[in-house]
């Protein structure tokens, strides 16, 4: 009796300790890891790369259809439906086998649905051919049946091939519904801060310069007063509360930075549409929101979203390679210090990306001091603050 009350507390520690472990997870920023999913906000083709590397856990370790099933270099993607409708994909790698696991549409936590082993997997392609394979509506060889969504659910991908290189993965991803008018209706994210009906509004609309579709990306907006915070969605509405001159600045991924100035008068109505075209080479863009402690090269807590945007970007865009640009708010012509610091600021925001998975010879720090200040001679805090930013170019 004494040996089985022993054996049952041996058995509970175990459990105990199990679950302990499967609860109490690190999250992972790495690209390989479920959680640092990379996120495709919108259809399209995309050259993604291989980091080469594994991930810090074996996220498929709980299915034991899957055991045997190698993580000798991976990559995890997400698509969040932004729409009712059919998704299909197509993938190439010059590899003789390449694994392709597709998970069921979530509205939760999936990675950790995925982690436990309780999220049903749906697809899995496994085709020893050097050829593309993938979702579709017709199936054929290599492509298994395309898998519906509804709006707002997320669906994970799990690719994976046996080659330790940096592999470059030609990935296309479609998204269709049966109607141009639905697209557009469920496109649009309204933001309506139009609070006081005596005043007159300012409405910003974010749409795309090709399809004229809503795009949905963060907006930051800055009068000196009311306005200075970002927001997110596709189409705005703000009172005016006064005349002003207002700063506008758009970021979404796989399209070109956006910055404008507008002069709004009090007793008028505005609306301003900002047309956004895809990134090309040599275009230099700022990424807003990468901020840091101030007078050091520590990066504040809150810019680690805007540093996964662009991880995703990079990871999204393999071929792209890109000069990080330093920029600092100080006195005195060509301060020695102040190049000092925009170079350890540049050089930080790259060894994120380089620990998040991109290739470190993709990326180069250039720090420029205070030769480029956007304001000379700030008269508000938000002026010097824009001074000390990060920018890219596109090489």
């Amino acid at each position: 009796m004494k040996f089985q009350l022993a054996f049952f507390a041996l058995l509970q520690l175990v459990n105990s300790c199990f679950f302990a472990q499967e609860f109490e997870r690190v999250i992972s920023d790495r690209a390989s890891d479920c959680d640092g999913a990379m996120t495709i906000i919108q259809p399209g083709s995309f050259e993604l790369e291989f980091t080469g590397k594994t991930g810090l856990y074996f996220d498929l370790s709980a299915y034991s259809s899957l055991e045997g099933t190698p993580e000798n270099n991976s990559l995890w993607a997400e698509f969040v439906a932004p729409f009712d409708g059919e998704l299909s994909l197509n993938a190439f790698c010059d590899e003789e086998l390449i694994e392709i696991i597709v998970f069921a549409p979530s509205s939760g936590d999936a990675c950790t649905d995925i982690y436990k082993g309780i999220l049903e997997i749906q697809r899995v392609i496994k085709f020893n051919l050097r050829d593309t394979v993938g979702l579709s509506k017709n199936p054929k060889r290599g492509f298994l049946q395309s898998l519906h969504l509804n709006k707002d659910e997320q669906v994970y991908i799990y690719f994976n091939v046996h080659s330790p290189k940096r592999k470059k993965l030609q990935l296309g991803i479609n998204y269709e519904s049966d109607s141009i008018e639905e697209v557009a209706l469920s496109l649009k994210k309204t933001r309506d801060f139009h609070y006081d009906a005596s005043l007159n509004t300012i409405s910003i609309l974010l749409q795309d310069a090709e399809t004229g579709l809503p795009v949905e990306g963060q907006v930051y907006l800055n009068d000196g007063k009311k306005l200075n915070a970002m927001y997110r969605g596709t189409d705005f509405i703000f009172d005016i509360y006064r005349d002003t001159k207002l700063e506008i600045s758009v970021d979404v991924q796989g399209y070109f930075f956006y910055d404008r100035t507008e002069s709004i008068k009090k007793g008028q109505d505005y609306e301003l549409i900002i047309w956004l075209e895809p990134i090309s080479k040599g275009k230099q863009i700022e990424i807003p929101g990468i901020e840091f402690i101030q007078g050091t090269s520590i990066l504040s807590p809150a810019t680690e979203d805007v540093l996964r945007r662009l991880r995703d970007f990079l990871l999204l865009n393999s071929s792209v390679q890109i000069e990080i640009q330093g920029h600092v708010h100080s006195t005195g012509e060509g301060s020695l210090m102040g190049k000092k610091m925009s170079y350890d600021r540049a050089k930080r925001v790259m060894n994120y990306l380089i620990d998040s998975g991109i290739d470190k010879d993709r990326m180069t720090a250039v720090g420029y001091g205070n030769e480029f200040m956007k304001y000379p001679e700030p008269k508000f805090a938000n002026e010097e603050q824009a001074n000390r930013r990060v920018e890219i170019k596109i090489l």
